[in-house]
């Protein structure tokens, strides 16, 4: 599950939704108030919206903001095309 905290009128987190939707990906989405904003920058250390997390087996991983989940997809489409394995992938990792 993703959670995806957004505040209203932010083209990026409507972008980020429509992108998860197209991906048939399930999120939890959470409006943050105008009230709330800072709360919610302090606690995920961050400074934008959206804020997007993976939720999985109760523990939170950060993705980041729209550009990080831009980013991260187009790593997994490119490991897909050219068919990297995690072996590949993480010896560079370590090299870079």
């Amino acid at each position: 599950m993703i959670n995806l905290y957004v505040i209203n009128g932010c083209p990026f987190c409507q972008k980020a939704e429509l992108l998860l939707k197209s991906l048939k990906i399930n999120v939890n989405k959470k409006v943050v108030k105008d009230n709330e904003k800072f709360k919610y920058k302090k606690q995920n250390k961050m400074n934008t919206f959206p804020q997007i997390f993976l939720v999985k087996e109760k523990k939170k991983y950060k993705i980041g903001g729209f550009d990080e989940l831009e980013y991260l997809i187009s790593i997994v489409e490119i490991k897909k095309k050219f068919k990297f394995n995690y072996q590949l992938l993480s010896f560079f990792e370590k090299q870079i």
